[in-house]
């Protein structure tokens, strides 16, 4: 497959194709999915694995005429919701066969899972957290069940919320991001149509930054090697 039939076939620009291989600019989300699904191929292994063309044509059996029903068997299709679909969230009718957007991700227990994109950066501290573009994925919760050491997907009536639960107090639920920069929220449990867990997280990008923790440490070790040792005081006979 040609540059340009893989643009043919994603409605993409050559220039914009070739803005994606100089790192000039990021394939949407919806585009990621379309690929995904298309190569029948999870969004993990495309978001973290350097794969020609070539090698994406592996992935579909009609395509290269060699068997990979393991490969299948082992992925789940899983709702993603995100700003393409945010109108869809609607209390009354929350189901899986609302979204037409999906995500093949490796095979997850028969518990009812749906990915979220994260929006902002409410959930990020230094390099640590989830960003823009990331995805988390979410398990069905209830009210009377929660963690205050969990993250939870907090659906409300034209958006949702990824924040962490802290208490319930008269009616009002008390939420939390853990952006320095965030002050605490609080949401009226009428307010909730739909509660997922967070459970698991899927990077857009990767970082190698250090933790709060090792950068302090570096610091101090730093700070013990410029400073020089005391002076002896001469003792007197």
């Amino acid at each position: 497959m040609s540059q340009l039939e893989f643009g043919q076939l994603f409605d993409l620009k050559r220039a914009t194709l070739g803005a994606y291989e100089e790192g000039r600019s990021e394939p949407k989300i919806e585009t990621l999915i379309k690929v995904a699904n298309h190569f029948s191929i999870s969004i993990d292994k495309l978001l973290t694995q350097d794969l020609s063309i070539n090698e994406l044509l592996n992935f579909r059996t009609d395509l290269t005429g060699e068997a990979h029903s393991i490969e299948t068997k082992m992925l789940s299709k899983i709702p993603l919701i995100s700003h393409a679909n945010l109108g869809k969230l609607k209390p009354d009718s929350f189901k899986k066969d609302d979204f037409n957007l999906q995500i093949a991700l490796p095979s997850l227990s028969d518990q009812d899972y749906y990915a979220f994109e994260v929006l902002d950066v409410a959930m990020s501290q230094n390099n640590h957290g989830v960003f823009p573009k990331d995805l988390v994925i979410g398990s069905v919760a209830e009210l009377d069940n929660l963690n205050t050491s969990d993250w939870y997907v907090w659906i409300l009536e034209d958006r949702y919320l990824i924040r962490k639960f802290i208490a319930i107090t008269d009616g009002d639920i008390q939420i939390q991001a853990i952006h320095r920069g965030m002050p605490e929220e609080q949401i009226a449990i009428s307010e909730v149509s739909r509660l997922f867990k967070v459970n698991s997280i899927v990077r857009h990008n990767f970082s190698y930054g250090e933790t709060e923790l090792e950068t302090r440490l570096h610091q101090l070790e730093s700070l013990i090697k410029e400073t020089p040792p005391p002076k002896k005081t001469p003792t007197h006979k």
